[in-house]
């Protein structure tokens, strides 16, 4: 299966490759100095390293740096590009051994691939493989993802108890 798509919001591409059920799935998104702005403006991390650019040019990196949260947001937009493939209905669980290896800069191109390695029936749950790399393939961010399937109303748990919360 190999299929492309523009996905809301704007100029974020998704793509689908591999065979099989619920292949990887790839969330591409260049980060533009307007992304990294309008991110400080709704967590209020307005840290300098990241929206002043006369700070950042004195320090190591020597420029300014998206959020490294930021990047997550993308992974959380590749794990719902995943399960509306799967045609699973879920919820975050959490990520577990979140690492932003690499700065990632103004008009990077951030890849994410986004990959279910395990599903836990009994659980409900899917454990997934993330991957952001930028432009030249350098990694950038990496995660373990937990994602919690939500119960159908065929489930006996969920006709016992009269539903599910």
């Amino acid at each position: 299966m190999s299929t492309s798509a523009s996905s809301d919001p704007g100029d974020m591409l998704v793509r689908v490759s591999g065979d099989g059920w619920a292949p990887p799935v790839t969330v591409t998104k260049t980060v533009s100095e307007s992304d990294i702005y309008q991110f400080a403006g709704i967590t209020g991390d307005f840290s300098p390293i990241h929206v002043d650019a006369e700070y950042a040019r004195h320090q190591p990196v020597g420029q300014r740096v998206a959020h490294g949260v930021l990047l997550l947001g993308l992974m959380s937009a590749a794990s719902t590009a995943w399960c509306r493939v799967a045609q699973v209905d879920t919820l975050s669980y959490g990520y577990d051994h979140v690492r932003f290896v690499r700065a990632v800069m103004i008009g990077d191109t951030v890849t994410v691939r986004y990959e279910v390695v395990d599903h836990l029936p009994l659980k409900r749950q899917y454990l997934s493989k993330v991957e952001a790399s930028n432009q030249r393939g350098e990694i950038v961010a990496v995660a373990e993802h937990i994602l919690w399937e939500f119960p159908t109303d065929d489930d006996p748990a969920v006709r016992s108890e009269g539903g599910w919360r």
